[in-house]
């Protein structure tokens, strides 16, 4: 293995090896555009070659230096989304019983936790491995805990990718979005944060580069339930009796009663 301190020296050895030889090169979990530039930047890459890049967020590909030559490269950007119901029913099984179907007797319990889930393939292996040989008393207490708290490696890997947001204000608006504007209008929404002195278009696209929430066609703002359920959990956190107060501005009190208003 390859080990050099100076980024220099390092980031000059890749380039040597990037234009001599046709390669195959998977860099994965990318979190920052310093990050990709260093490994990748505008170097020249033989023809050929072939590059995956994980990330959680979309927006490096548009910043870096390598997409962006005088001819542009051939390159597309994959989103991957959730796993469909049976595909995610079959990822449980194989953890918690190794097959590919659940054991006789497990039907329901297995269909309720993959509805938790919603896809989430993280989700769904951590939670098959941790009910492996336990009765279905036990996979029912589970799912009822789960919805008061996320399981502790679920809400770890979560907390990675929140705490990857470039801003304070971006986490704010997160918090606030998953405790009271899922399934609003995003103009709408717009609207009452800014006056909450939050900066939220651009916090919004950051949010959504990082996949912690969704556009639906109807303009309404879309998050998995296990990242609101994240975003929530850390507002509990903060502050167990008023889990408004810690980060929340005082028009925070307003829109939400506006919105129960609105509801009605």
């Amino acid at each position: 293995m390859l080990q050099v301190n100076d980024v220099s020296v390092y980031t000059s050895k890749i380039e040597n090896a990037l234009a001599r030889k046709r390669v195959f090169i998977v860099l994965d979990d990318i979190r920052s555009l310093d990050q990709l530039d260093a490994l990748l930047g505008n170097k020249v890459v033989h023809q050929g070659s072939k590059i995956i890049i994980t990330t959680k967020d979309a927006s490096l590909s548009e910043k870096c230096a390598l997409f962006d030559p005088p001819v542009e490269p051939n390159h597309r950007e994959v989103s991957l989304d959730g796993l469909s119901e049976t595909k995610s029913l079959e990822l449980l099984c194989i953890h918690a019983f190794k097959s590919n179907k659940p054991k006789e007797g497990y039907n329901e319990v297995s269909k309720k936790l993959v509805k938790y889930c919603e896809g989430h393939p993280l989700a769904l292996q951590v939670l098959g491995r941790s009910l492996q040989k336990q009765d279905v008393a036990y996979w029912e207490e589970c799912i009822k805990g789960l919805e008061k708290e996320p399981h502790p490696d679920i809400k770890n890997a979560l907390k990675m990718s929140i705490g990857s947001l470039p801003s304070e204000n971006n986490k704010e608006l997160f918090m606030h979005i998953a405790c009271f504007f899922v399934g609003m209008d995003r103009d709408w929404t717009e609207t009452i944060l800014n006056a909450c002195d939050i900066n939220t278009r651009s916090g919004i696209m950051n949010l959504i580069d990082r996949c912690l929430l969704g556009i639906g066609w109807d303009n309404k703002l879309m998050m998995h339930q296990l990242v609101q359920q994240m975003g929530r959990d850390l507002v509990r956190q903060e502050s167990p009796e008023k889990p408004w107060k810690p980060n929340f501005k005082e028009e925070g009190l307003r829109f939400k009663a506006f919105s129960e208003k609105k509801t009605v």
